[in-house]
């Protein structure tokens, strides 16, 4: 007899997914550029562009 899996909920929501991910992207440029990386302008200089071209 095999057993029902039960339904689980996610680990974390979208919101959390996403904000990790923009700062993967912002590490990453941070690197490249050898500069610090403002996690506000970042988010907003993505935002306004959808630039998705890291």
């Amino acid at each position: 007899m095999k057993e029902k899996k039960e339904k689980t909920q996610p680990l974390t929501n979208a919101n959390i997914t996403i904000e990790s991910h923009l700062m993967a992207f912002a590490a990453n440029e941070s690197r490249l550029k050898a500069k610090v990386i403002e996690m506000d302008e970042f988010q907003t200089k993505f935002i306004k562009s959808k630039n998705t071209n890291f």
